[in-house]
């Protein structure tokens, strides 16, 4: 039987920067699970990678996690590196979030091309071949429609058989 969790997605709480340590640390205190942050652009939007890798270092129980990283924002192999890190980082509490894209608005403010939901997924599903991969292989090649690798060496020092927890999520409709 799994208990009940609670997690914070602190990205639309609009959480200043220099309120951050202090927030996460409470949250922490007062039991939360998991601290979720974006991969967004628009206003108040901090790094995920940066904001995640701080409350990592500032707490020790509470998991951390993106809600979610979009997958046309950061290549296969820097995310894969990345989650690496910050697994190794937070002492294994780091919940890796992917997904496809949704927000327009984003893809147009970076000046990304805001490809069909097929598009999206297909590349999707090749950059988790590809992350998966890079977390369990000493070397990855792979030759897909989108990515191209070859003989990336393995993401991290992770522990045998150990590696991020993923979670795939999408919206139904693009804002």
């Amino acid at each position: 039987m799994r208990s009940f969790r609670f997690g914070a997605i602190t990205y639309w709480a609009n959480v200043p920067a220099k309120q951050w340590i202090p927030t996460v640390r409470r949250l922490e205190e007062i039991g939360y699970s998991t601290i979720f942050e974006a991969d967004h652009f628009g206003k108040n939007a901090n790094d995920p990678v940066v904001m995640l890798s701080s409350a990592a270092a500032a707490t020790e129980k509470i998991h951390l996690g993106t809600l979610v990283f979009d997958v046309d924002y950061r290549h296969p192999v820097i995310l894969a590196r990345t989650a690496a890190a910050l697994h190794l980082l937070s002492d294994g509490r780091f919940e890796f979030g992917i997904g496809a894209g949704w927000s327009r608005v984003d893809y147009d403010m970076a000046g990304i091309p805001f490809d069909p939901p097929g598009v999206r997924i297909r590349r999707l599903d090749e950059a988790l071949q590809i992350i998966r991969s890079m977390w369990t292989e000493d070397n990855t090649t792979f030759h897909g429609k989108h990515y191209r690798i070859t003989n990336m060496v393995k993401a991290g020092d992770l522990p045998y058989g150990e590696h991020p927890k993923i979670m795939v999520a999408a919206v139904a409709e693009n804002y």
